[in-house]
């Protein structure tokens, strides 16, 4: 396996289990109170994620991994730091209750490690809106249907991967512009359509085969029934709006993380009024800039130098374009438009912002010019004689 060195994987396990420790015994054994020592706790977790982090590049060169793998590390800080701080949870909210302390330490730890993972908060007081859970059905049942889900996105992303680069003149910086619309060649717009299109799915089947293939270990090796694994994705029709698509559709997996410090921010630092609209759009576009920063360290995982990385941008346009989507139904409620037509403008618009944003964020990845796939191991390549593990 290219790039392997099992000392360096090792050595990886054994800084992911120092770091969900430092976790898990600072929200059992240290009170909320203590600001200054969960201020420490959190300082060196995020030591332990950087760590983490370099330790994953030697292990793997394929950008793709470094990307996707970087990102969850992460997630897993930035999730683990606002527990510590902005949630402060503690032993009393991970008891039976208050006032029942007979709770035990190894049965508080446990739950503290499985909030760790939770990143949703399924199932406890802070779970996230919006998570809609499978009908009831059996471990088997459950375990069948999670394989099938991740065999299929692993298979489409397999072909995907061996599909020919794109041509880097169609991805080139300046194809990626966000004013000068009238400069792109009809070939452009199409290219521009059919690219951002590709990128939203591939991401959605990522996430899918990584929440899947999380389902199916977990559930398998009895660290989790099925009744913990909610669905990751809300309804399709939830997008004829920009909040709709990230706010129902898209996976929650950031949306405690990154709300929780856009709203510390605005409640606590700036002091802004709730309910006003300075309130709810600073709470948004902090969301927004926190998950972007998020990326931007995945993006620089994948290669892209810091001069070309368009996360930030791509991630506060999306605030933008909440912002203005609110306005044009706030001008447009009295005009007695049937919700219908509503729904189908609305879908229009979210296609077109799509296809507006997504290109300055997608075409710097898509300039690297990676051709080590996207799925480990390629079946497409195993078939046609070409077998070559990529990891």
């Amino acid at each position: 396996m290219s790039g392997l060195n099992e000392t360096t994987a090792l050595a990886g396990l054994a800084t992911a289990g120092a770091l969900f420790t430092v976790h898990a015994t600072t929200l059992v054994f240290v009170p909320k109170s203590a600001t200054a020592v969960r201020l420490g706790a959190a300082a060196a977790i995020a030591g332990l994620a950087s760590l983490l982090c370099n330790l994953l590049f030697e292990v793997t060169t394929r950008p793709s991994s470094r990307s996707a793998f970087g990102t969850l590390i992460i997630l897993a800080g930035v999730s683990s730091a606002e527990e510590l701080l902005i949630s402060r949870i503690d032993a009393g909210d991970l008891s039976d209750g208050k006032g029942h302390p007979q709770t035990g330490t190894g049965t508080l730890l446990w739950r503290a490690l499985c909030m760790a993972f939770s990143v949703r908060r399924v199932g406890t007081r802070w779970e996230i809106p919006y998570v809609k859970r499978h009908a009831p059905q059996s471990r088997g049942r459950f375990l069948l249907s999670r394989l099938a889900k991740w065999g299929v996105a692993y298979l489409i992303l397999d072909l995907a991967g061996n599909a020919p680069p794109p041509e880097m003149r169609l991805v080139a910086r300046e194809k990626g512009t966000l004013l000068h619309l009238g400069q792109l060649t009809s070939e452009d717009v199409a290219f521009r359509l059919g690219a951002s299109f590709g990128f939203w799915l591939s991401s959605f089947l990522v996430n899918i085969l990584l929440w899947e293939g999380g389902a199916f270990v977990t559930v398998l090796s009895g660290f989790c029934s099925p009744e913990d694994w909610a669905q990751l994705n809300g309804p399709l029709s939830a997008i004829y709006t920009v909040r709709g698509f990230w706010g129902t559709f898209w996976h929650q997996c950031l949306r405690k993380s990154i709300t929780a410090w856009g709203d510390f921010i605005s409640d606590r630092v700036l002091r802004l009024r709730r309910g006003t609209l300075a309130s709810r759009y600073t709470r948004i576009f902090l969301a927004f800039s926190v998950s972007g920063t998020m990326h931007i360290l995945g993006d620089r995982a994948f290669g892209i130098p810091y001069r070309e990385v368009g996360s930030l941008t791509f991630f506060c346009l999306q605030a933008l374009g909440i912002m203005l989507e609110d306005g044009v139904q706030a001008a447009t409620r009295g005009w007695g438009i049937p919700g219908p037509v509503r729904r189908v403008a609305g879908y229009i618009w979210v296609v077109g912002f799509i296809w507006w944003s997504t290109p300055v964020w997608f075409y710097p990845l898509a300039g690297v010019g990676d051709t080590s796939g996207i799925v480990p191991f390629s079946l497409v390549r195993w078939a046609t004689g070409g077998a070559k593990l990529t990891a």
